[in-house]
């Protein structure tokens, strides 16, 4: 179960990463059909305007599900109070307090206090979240923890980084905003979003709440192959790259017809189901891969043997690319190090490939990370020029048969939930023309 308005005040992508409450604060009418009991008389529209002596708003989660091993919430705040107040001011609580949020006395130095769980996390000193905190402009706060690493960032400061507390998961029954459960320490100021996740939330979607940038890598790629009709150029035997670099890739070899993938009617290209010879896109080497990188892709395969569908290597198998062992076995291949989840045919799936070389290689299947490996201190290093889709370096023998509907890179890493909101527009894209 979820609060009856999340499709409204969360994205898919959100969901997809575990959003459970959510709470927009539009309208006093829809506060109530989310759920909520408002105590007090707060202005609400699209913000409650809490007074700080009566005003708050309790949501019914009874229904929810809770007690996972994970928490992160976010909320976006203007506080009229000053941070040295001496008052307890609670942000959230819950039943039984057990998740809470609150700015304590100055007998308690004004430090931020969380509890997860049931137990107190950590005070986070005056003088850490203070530097970060606006008395005139929205504050975003996001925490994100399981037990043994709960960070906190506020406004896009870390000021909690990793706090090693253990902590178990507690039913809770209420979500109270902007006083404890049960009235008392009122939150005086606006409150204009907030969302509870099942999951945990990575330091860089966090980050990414403090500035509105989840979104923002769709349109920050380096090659976007969309692989519609209006990108298809037969004249130039080409897939046009709309990503504004100029990262054309050319059908087979550019002159052998034999060679060129076949244009669906809708987005996409049917690759060597035509019983013709090796079809495949190509074009030189256009990014890094000693650099980080996000690659992501949906196809629908029609092979039973082994193939590759993407590939930038040597002839000694130096590189990287994705090959499919028997059809089935999806492996991404990096200098060496291979990332495999086994049983992962490629039939109507996005794949995505994340490449942090300081640290793993992370393949997501469907949107969902399936694996991870370590690829710190490796090094590429390929004279050949080439990257391929739909065949390998020097070989027109394990090739790809089906269809590919869009494929598009990064030259930075995507985090978990820009990878989800991928793949859910992906999918929704296939039939454009």
């Amino acid at each position: 179960m979820s609060s009856p308005l999340l499709t409204r005040y969360s994205t898919p992508a959100e969901r997809f990463r575990g959003c459970r409450c959510a709470y927009g604060f539009e309208t006093a009418d829809l506060v109530q059909r989310n759920g909520g009991t408002i105590t007090g008389a707060p202005t609400v529209d699209f913000g409650a305007v809490l007074d700080g002596t009566n005003d708050y708003i309790t949501f019914d989660v009874s229904s929810y599900e809770t007690d996972s091993v994970n928490f992160s919430a976010v909320l976006e705040v203007l506080g009229d109070f000053s941070p040295t107040a001496d008052a307890t001011i609670v942000f959230f609580d819950s039943t039984g307090n057990n998740y809470r949020l609150e700015k304590l006395d100055n007998a308690n130095a004004d430090a931020l206090r969380l509890t997860l769980g049931g137990t107190q996390i950590a005070d986070i000193a005056y003088a850490t979240w203070s530097a970060a905190w606006s008395t005139t402009s929205k504050n975003t706060v996001v925490i994100y923890g399981t037990s043994g690493d709960t960070s906190v960032i506020l406004n896009g400061t870390l000021i909690l980084d990793s706090d090693a507390t253990a902590w178990a998961p507690a039913e809770t029954a209420t979500f109270t905003v902007g006083a404890a459960t049960g009235g008392g320490s009122l939150f005086g100021g606006t409150f204009y979003l907030f969302k509870v996740f099942k999951e945990l939330l990575t330091d860089a979607e966090a980050e990414d709440y403090c500035d509105d940038s989840t979104y923002a890598y769709r349109n920050s790629s380096i090659c976007y192959l969309p692989m519609t009709m209006e990108t298809h150029d037969p004249a130039n035997v080409r897939t046009l790259d709309v990503s504004g670099n100029g990262n054309h890739f050319t059908f087979g070899d550019g002159v052998t017809a034999d060679r060129f993938p076949r244009k669906l009617a809708t987005r996409g290209y049917a690759v060597n189901l035509d019983g013709g010879i090796t079809e495949y896109f190509g074009r030189n080497m256009f990014f890094d891969p000693n650099a980080d990188f996000t690659m992501c892709y949906h196809i629908d395969s029609r092979n039973t043997s082994t193939f590759y569908f993407w590939c930038h290597r040597d002839g000694a198998g130096d590189g990287t690319y994705h090959v499919f062992v028997s059809g089935a076995s999806s492996r991404m291949v990096y200098q060496g190090i291979t990332d495999t989840e086994n049983g992962q045919q490629p039939i109507n799936k996005t794949f995505g490939f994340v490449a942090d070389v300081s640290a793993n290689l992370g393949q997501f299947v469907d949107g969902v990370l399936t694996g991870e490996s370590d690829i710190s201190g490796q090094t590429i290093d390929v004279t050949d020029p080439s990257f391929f889709i739909g065949r390998r370096n020097g070989d027109l023998a394990t090739v790809y048969e089906g269809y590919v509907y869009q494929f598009q890179v990064w030259d930075r890493v995507l985090t978990p939930m820009q990878v989800a909101d991928w793949h859910i527009r992906a999918m929704k894209q296939v039939n454009h023309v």
